[in-house]
């Protein structure tokens, strides 16, 4: 319920979640998790945003897996 409505991730979740660099010396996993969670951000807020600005299609999960 906090993380999905509808078919759609929010995006305070993501930040809050996935928004913290991760330190030097970090494994390849968790590298990867932190660039996916940036591009899925991007896709919400710059490059196809919707009208409430809060949440991103999880179909988007697609393209950055």
């Amino acid at each position: 319920g906090d993380v999905v409505v509808g078919n759609n991730i929010k995006l305070k979740w993501l930040r809050q979640n996935c928004g913290v660099a991760p330190q030097a010396g970090a494994d390849d996993e968790e590298l990867d998790r932190y660039t996916r969670a940036v591009a899925l951000e991007l896709f919400g807020t710059l490059m196809f945003p919707d009208i409430s600005q809060n949440s991103v299609p999880a179909y988007y999960l697609e393209l950055v897996s």
